[in-house]
């Protein structure tokens, strides 16, 4: 009987490598499924994903808006950025970020966790007319040369229309920010 050569065996080796693959292959395939319908099955539940509703544009018809005895809301913005760069007046850098938005209507105060003025320690006042909320922050503060006078944003409630826009001295407005807003649930569920 010949001795197995050095290719022989390494041929035999890799010929149980293959057949030893398949079922890991299989079981790997099987559990990235489950752990995704999962994923997917609590994003439903936590009211963080919507099947059937597009994020990226207006509410379906029909879909609940918001009553306006809520005492409070926070939603969940995704949202595009147009960042300036080298003063307003130059092409902005533009980004997407979600951002949260609170809306204390009892207060009648609102913020989103933004970069320039309005944030939760520093709250604008928020008025609603005609199924629109607007919260304004009168500011005074030099930003790339220029002084901005005032931020404020406004959400849209039948579509969740998000849009924030800063004022600057002269007259002029900035939209920094727009996107669509959607609900978040909080614990206990």
């Amino acid at each position: 009987m010949p001795t197995p050569t050095h290719t022989d065996r390494f041929n035999k080796r890799m010929k149980m490598n293959k057949t030893a693959k398949g079922p890991i292959a299989l079981i790997a395939v099987v559990a990235a499924t489950v752990v995704f319908c999962v994923a997917g099955w609590l994003g439903h539940e936590l009211g963080l994903v919507h099947f059937g509703q597009s994020l990226g544009g207006p509410a379906q018809p029909g879909a609940a808006v918001p009553q306006s005895s809520e005492t409070s809301m926070t939603l969940v913005c995704e949202t595009t950025y147009s960042m300036p760069v080298n003063g307003f007046d130059a092409p902005p850098r533009v980004q997407t970020k979600t951002i949260i938005v609170g809306l204390e209507f009892e207060a009648q105060t609102g913020w989103y966790l933004g970069e320039l003025v309005l944030n939760e320690g520093r709250k604008g006042s928020l008025t609603q007319k005609d199924g629109k909320i607007l919260v304004n922050r009168p500011a005074m503060f030099e930003r790339f040369g220029t002084m901005l006078t005032g931020e404020q944003f406004t959400v849209v409630r039948a579509t969740g229309e998000f849009q924030q826009t800063l004022s600057i001295k002269g007259d002029r407005s900035f939209n920094l920010i727009k996107g669509y807003c959607g609900r978040f649930i909080k614990a206990p569920f």
